[in-house]
């Protein structure tokens, strides 16, 4: 049905974690006071949005093909990270079409220090549930 409706092959499943989460965060900035906060809060709000902003960095992957966890290493804006999403969309569709895809389904990784890789719940990635195939 995917095919006939010209639909990527990634899951509804991260599209939804896309929504969700992506509301959920950006809500959460909006609505939050910033102009007084400090970086100890700042902290304490990264530890409570921990899983959710994962998840939707994972969920991204999987349906754009962009890791936003990757360092970055240029400051030019034309890179993959700025285009608008739509523009990997379509991306990997035609990818799709051609047959050629990247790897898929990696969660972000335990190097990048921003998320804590000290923590050994995020060296399991951000769903060990469901590796385990439990829900």
């Amino acid at each position: 049905m995917k095919n006939i409706q010209g639909w990527t092959d990634s899951s509804v499943t991260h599209f939804a974690n896309l929504a969700q989460f992506g509301e959920q965060l950006l809500l959460s900035v909006r609505l939050g006071n910033w102009r007084t906060a400090n970086a100890l809060q700042a902290g304490a709000w990264a530890r409570f949005w921990r899983q959710k902003l994962q998840g939707y960095i994972y969920a991204y992957r999987a349906v754009a093909g962009v890791d936003l966890s990757a360092d970055v290493t240029d400051n030019a804006p034309t890179t993959d990270r700025y285009l608008p999403p739509s523009a990997h969309l379509q991306r990997q569709l035609e990818r799709q079409k051609r047959g050629v895809l990247p790897r898929r389904g990696r969660p972000p990784s335990s190097r990048n220090p921003g998320f804590g890789a000290a923590c050994p719940a995020e060296r399991q990635g951000p769903w060990p549930a469901l590796r385990k195939g439990r829900t």
